[in-house]
């Protein structure tokens, strides 16, 4: 006996809500990535501006920075690049539900 369930009008529309809030996070996620990418460029050029290469402690203070700024950045992107794949994993189940 087969499951009809799965070609339930309202667990369509369900569904087809879920993608569009996932679209809509997804969306603001990646403004909120360029804003701190903008405001992270600002504070470097203003680091830039402001400090005294002369003095080595401004030195190792842009360089400590930038390394840990650099860590923290490929963290977010092998994170980036896990949250991608579940979400294509929780597309692809929707997808063989439907068949």
């Amino acid at each position: 006996m087969e499951n009809n369930s799965n070609f339930d009008p309202a667990l369509d529309v369900l569904r087809q809500q879920t993608l569009t809030q996932i679209d809509r996070i997804e969306r603001m996620r990646r403004l909120a990535i360029w804003a701190v990418v903008m405001l992270e460029g600002v504070v470097i050029a203003l680091f830039l501006w402001l400090a005294d290469f002369s003095d080595r402690t401004h030195v190792l203070i842009f360089i400590a920075v930038l390394g840990i700024w650099g860590m923290i950045g490929m963290a977010l992107i092998v994170l980036g690049i896990l949250q991608r794949e579940n979400t294509l994993r929780i597309l692809n189940a929707i997808q063989i539900l439907k068949k």
